[in-house]
């Protein structure tokens, strides 16, 4: 992974100087630090102390509930942090279920603005539907 860092910074030094400096190392990206902190937590390493203090240092630049919970996380204990990554990071059909049932307005805002054109909430759902289960046929 470092490699690939590496690649793209050459790349962007190549496009621009002054915009290289602005590229943060791969060690200071919030998706990796979340996902170093997950790996670790969740076997247990000793290292996971260290990758939560560069999280909350380095990871989280919001004050959002979602960035509340990782800045707590490592007091929660090891089964339901292992539950709660799962419901975070996972797709499951209680997630769809929540986002329909609590997103759904927003759904109908989306494919309005696309198509240019008012539908029902459940024109939305059919279309979801349809999609799940073409994505659960692949």
């Amino acid at each position: 992974m470092d490699s690939l860092w590496l690649e793209q910074k050459y790349y962007i030094e190549g496009v621009d100087a002054s915009l290289a400096r602005w590229f943060p190392p791969l060690n200071r990206n919030p998706l990796y630090l979340k996902m170093n902190y997950i790996r670790l937590r969740l076997n247990n390493d000793p290292a996971m102390r260290l990758a939560h203090s560069d999280l909350c240092r380095y990871g989280l630049r919001e004050n959002s509930k979602l960035d509340q919970f990782w800045r707590y996380s490592n007091h929660l204990p090891h089964p339901l942090f292992q539950r709660a990554v799962d419901l975070l990071w996972t797709q499951s059909v209680w997630k769809q279920m929540v986002t329909r049932a609590f997103g759904g307005r927003q759904m109908i805002n989306i494919y309005e603005s696309v198509h240019n054109r008012s539908v029902s909430k459940e024109l939305v759902t059919q279309k979801v539907s349809a999609t799940n289960q073409g994505l659960a046929n692949i």
